[in-house]
């Protein structure tokens, strides 16, 4: 990551100076940055350790919808039989969702690389405006610099959005004086 925002700060200083052209280079480099910018941060963090969980409970029930088919996993799991009492507490514990789930560091670490891996392709593929600020105006940057608009059109009651949603505008200050409109 180190190398990514080594050479991106050459690019957003270029940009702050209001350069107009980048090479393709550049412009890869910043995508993926940017892509970061969305990935790297503790709201990133919490979804993904929210979404795990429910995903995770969900499958547990799905796939235990019965003493019996608990005391089968358990069984198949150890190599012998299981007794009745604790295939009955095991199916109470997944149905009453008294259990709770630790996420390893890695696995947040492993999404995070690959959703910023193929978010950066999409925005480095995006129509990009660039917007400099005036001298006695700075922009806002924070841990959580990247906002997404949905389309107008959008019925927000039926489907969610994101960055990659059709029509979404991405906001992203890059400095206090440059802002990225992808």
């Amino acid at each position: 990551l180190s190398d990514i925002e080594g050479k991106t700060w050459t690019v957003i200083d270029q940009l702050d100076q209001q350069a107009q052209n980048l090479s393709e280079e550049d412009r890869d480099y910043l995508a993926l940055f940017v892509a970061f910018l969305k990935t790297r941060t503790p709201a990133f963090d919490q979804f993904h350790k929210t979404s795990s969980d429910l995903i995770l409970r969900w499958c547990a029930k799905a796939f235990n919808p019965t003493m019996e088919t608990v005391a089968e996993s358990l069984a198949q799991a150890r190599g012998e039989p299981v007794e009745i009492v604790e295939a009955q507490r095991a199916f109470e514990m997944i149905h009453s969702d008294k259990y709770e789930i630790e996420f390893p560091r890695q696995n947040i670490i492993k999404t995070m690389l690959n959703i910023a891996a193929e978010l950066g392709e999409a925005i480095a593929s995006m129509d990009w405006t660039i917007y400099t600020c005036p001298a006695d105006c700075t922009l806002v940057t924070s841990d959580n610099p990247f906002v997404v608009i949905p389309p107008q059109d959008l019925d927000l009651t039926i489907s969610g959005f994101g960055p990659l949603t059709p029509g979404a505008t991405n906001l992203i200050p890059l400095s206090k004086r440059t802002l990225m409109c992808a």
